[in-house]
């Protein structure tokens, strides 16, 4: 368990270090899911402030583009946490068309390094719902996000 770990940490790294804006491309009946950016998530820590917390959630690169059937939507305002242990966070928002309600969640998934699938949940716009993911370890999962990187 602790060498497939570790190769897939290497292997990000190398995406990183090359270059490559891919983090993770996943896919499952319904959606396509790219998670892009040369910036790997940030991990948090106990001691950190609230405010600057919040800085550091998003200040990265990253984006996340969802296909679902024939439309694509790309979200560029992506809150991105790892926990240091295999499981990267990434919520995404579009700006909304309201003065009062500045920002509207498109994704709250995290990435399981062990399972290379999405965990979560995505807004669907053609249906105007969420759509949640099976687990990863889920036995009797028939909606999983299943991801290459």
């Amino acid at each position: 368990m602790k060498k497939i770990l570790l190769f897939m940490m290497s292997l990000t790294f190398c995406f990183q270090l090359f270059g490559s804006d891919m983090l993770y491309k996943c896919a499952n009946q319904d959606f396509d899911i790219l998670v892009m950016g040369s910036s790997l998530p940030f991990e948090a820590t106990e001691s950190i402030d609230d405010r600057s917390f919040a800085r550091m959630l998003f200040d990265n690169d990253i984006s996340v583009k969802v296909t679902e059937g024939s439309n694509t939507y790309q979200y560029n305002i992506v809150a991105s946490l790892t926990d240091g242990a295999g499981q990267d966070s990434f919520q995404a928002f579009s700006r909304d068309d309201s003065y009062l309600v500045p920002l509207s969640m498109k994704t709250d998934f995290y990435f399981e390094h062990e399972g290379g699938c999405l965990d979560g949940s995505v807004y669907s716009e053609s249906q105007k719902k969420w759509i949640t993911f099976d687990a990863c370890w889920d036995d009797h999962a028939s909606n999983r996000m299943m991801c290459s990187f």
